[in-house]
């Protein structure tokens, strides 16, 4: 059985994913956002930017490069890349081994986003926190849960208060109470 039923291709099954996440997440983004998403998770499908170089090197090196230059823009947006789509595929990667506290992921790509400075990696750096909770929404259609991804669902709850997360949790049945906070 194929996920993408009723898709006629890839690009379409990633906008339907991406616009259902927003909707059940709330969240608005430009037109330009929108397609910059998309386009990001269906590139993922068929490349992996991923370096040998830990995110915050690669970050610090992209600072290095003198401002305004094209190279530092092309590095920056590759890190905030890099950091946004680690929310769709942490089911799948964390269970096979650690990839990062969330918490960096999160601060790292907003900033990296924040200093290209220009539209719509702006945007993309000021609804970060948001837009990982959405990535995250896109990454449950993408993979199925096992004990080790409920485990990390709860790990990135814990450490950066997901409202994604705390509703996941909840909707699996792992808090039977409110307690100060617990997703509720």
């Amino acid at each position: 059985m194929s996920i993408v039923v009723g898709c006629h291709s890839a690009d379409e099954f990633f906008r339907e994913t991406l616009a259902d996440a927003m909707r059940r997440e709330r969240v608005r983004v430009s037109a330009l956002v929108e397609f910059y998403l998309t386009a990001l998770l269906a590139r993922q499908m068929v490349q992996d930017a991923r370096t040998d170089l830990p995110l915050g090197v690669r970050f610090v090196e992209a600072l290095r490069v003198s401002s305004g230059s094209p190279e530092r823009g092309r590095m920056l947006r590759e890190v905030g890349d890099h950091a946004l789509t680690r929310f769709v595929w942490w089911q799948v990667e964390c269970s096979r081994r650690s990839s990062g506290s969330f918490t960096l992921y999160r601060h790292v790509g907003q900033r990296a986003y924040l200093y290209c400075g220009a539209y719509p990696f702006n945007e993309l750096g000021e609804r970060f926190a948001k837009l990982s909770d959405v990535m995250a929404r896109c990454g449950t259609v993408l993979a199925t849960m096992r004990p080790a991804d409920v485990l990390q669902l709860y790990t990135l709850w814990t450490e950066t208060r997901s409202e994604y997360a705390a509703r996941a949790i909840t909707e699996l049945g792992l808090f039977f109470g409110v307690s100060e906070g617990a997703p509720s």
